[in-house]
């Protein structure tokens, strides 16, 4: 076991790639269906074939340092190193290993940046992830093992086309060859077997713990700026040491880019992705939020704070690229809304509920967490007047109050999502005269 630097990777596998022939990659172009250069990519991705290590990090890691310079065999972290390399040779057939404990040096901002950025695709490329439960020891321990509530390993569990579990002593959890390949096999669904059993109860576990369907792991998960309230809720319960990390670790799963800035906090970092994503992308699922709004010194009060923000949208929410442009400015976030007011039914301010009704609205509205005032307003975001003929589902909405100056609406904090099903009115009536352009 020893540690490969880049140029001497290169090395190792100069030979055979420089004996690449054009016919070779024909050859693979006609049979892939695709264009020379990703056929190129096919055949080194077949040749440079690794394994990567998805665990949770303990307090005696071996760092990138330590291994150059003569790592210590007793400590703990070089044990789990040895025994991951050890299992990638033995089980799966693989000489490179790679792991994020000593495989990126640290000390470097510009590695660690790199690094940072480039993990999902990593994870993605990689032939196949051995995830190691550290204190799960039985099929009934792994959904609770603390795997399941870190940051970083929910992009290591979406991202690799193929993972194989492995319990605290490095037993593998099922006798798959890869894990969750079972879920869509006809006999996994129907035997009894016990090789069946594990697979089914694995999956199982993983669900339980994460709240993911096996239908959306691995090769089926496609990364971008889609079903966004759901993959939040999939982050919110999940810690990282560092703050900024909770936003860093998300930017593979959305597929945006961000430079890392430790000690910019956490919250900030969240803007920033949330900023990013609304640029690559306007899918409407960004705004299904409620809860407390970024606080940085922006004007906007239309940025979640955290994923945190995203638990409360509900089942079935609109997830499509809206053909109305919104955009973060310097005035705010700059969106097109359905604006109608709304009044006032009735109140609690104890429990901090109102109830309003509005012409856009089959029914009475229930909000939470409001400063009850007048000049309310519903501003629909998700609405496409194209679709209108064959609508169908609710509409979500920003709940407003006209600004101090009275010059154009806020958007108000409130605790619950604002959806509802629209009224027949809204579904006939002209909208020319309720679209606005808002600053937020």
């Amino acid at each position: 076991m020893r540690l490969y630097e880049r140029n001497e990777l290169r090395q190792l596998y100069h030979s055979r790639l420089n004996a690449i022939t054009e016919g070779e990659i024909q050859k693979v172009a006609q049979e892939l269906h695709v264009e020379w250069g990703q056929a190129i990519t096919s055949i080194i991705k077949n040749l440079v074939r690794y394994a990567i290590c998805s665990h949770r990090w303990s307090d005696d890691e071996v760092t990138y340092q330590q291994m150059i310079q003569g790592p210590i065999p007793t400590r703990q972290g070089y044990v789990k190193v040895h025994r991951f390399c050890r299992t990638a040779t033995d089980s799966h057939s693989l000489q490179l290993a790679w792991i994020d404990t000593c495989c990126i040096n640290k000390e470097s901002s510009t590695e660690l940046d790199e690094s940072i950025r480039s993990m999902f695709r990593w994870y993605r490329n990689a032939t196949i992830c051995i995830v190691h439960l550290a204190h799960a020891t039985s099929i009934d321990k792994v959904a609770t093992d603390s795997w399941f509530t870190r940051g970083w390993t929910l992009q290591e569990l979406l991202a690799p086309h193929h993972l194989k579990f492995y319990y605290a002593d490095w037993r593998p959890v099922t006798s798959d060859t890869y894990d969750f390949q079972s879920c869509e096999d006809v006999r996994a669904l129907t035997s009894r077997d016990s090789a069946a059993m594990a697979g089914r109860q694995l999956v199982r576990a993983v669900t339980a713990a994460t709240g993911i369907q096996p239908s959306e792991v691995g090769s089926a998960f496609s990364p971008g700026v889609l079903s966004v309230p759901a993959r939040m809720q999939w982050a919110a319960g999940r810690k990282t040491t560092r703050g900024e990390d909770g936003a860093y670790c998300l930017m593979g799963i959305f597929n945006v880019s961000l430079a890392t800035a430790y000690g910019e906090g956490a919250e900030r970092a969240f803007f920033r992705l949330t900023e990013a994503m609304i640029q690559l992308a306007p899918n409407v699922g960004i705004l299904n939020w409620a809860g407390e709004p970024s606080d940085i010194g922006h004007r906007t009060l239309a940025m979640p704070s955290s994923p945190r923000c995203y638990t409360r949208c509900p089942n079935g929410f609109k997830d499509f690229l809206t053909q109305e442009e919104f955009i973060l400015t310097n005035r705010g976030l700059r969106i097109r809304l359905l604006v109608k007011p709304a009044f006032l039914v009735s109140l609690s301010s104890e429990e901090r509920q109102c109830t309003l009704s509005c012409a856009l609205a089959k029914d009475l509205i229930a909000v939470e967490g409001v400063g009850f005032e007048s000049n309310f307003a519903l501003g629909v975001f998700d609405f496409d007047e194209d679709s209108r003929e064959n609508f169908r589902g609710r509409c979500s909405a920003f709940l407003l109050q006209r600004s101090s100056d009275h010059r154009q609406w806020a958007k108000v904090e409130t605790w619950n999502c604002i959806t509802f099903e629209p009224s027949e009115w809204f579904l006939q009536v002209d909208l020319q005269s309720l679209w606005q352009v808002v600053y937020l």
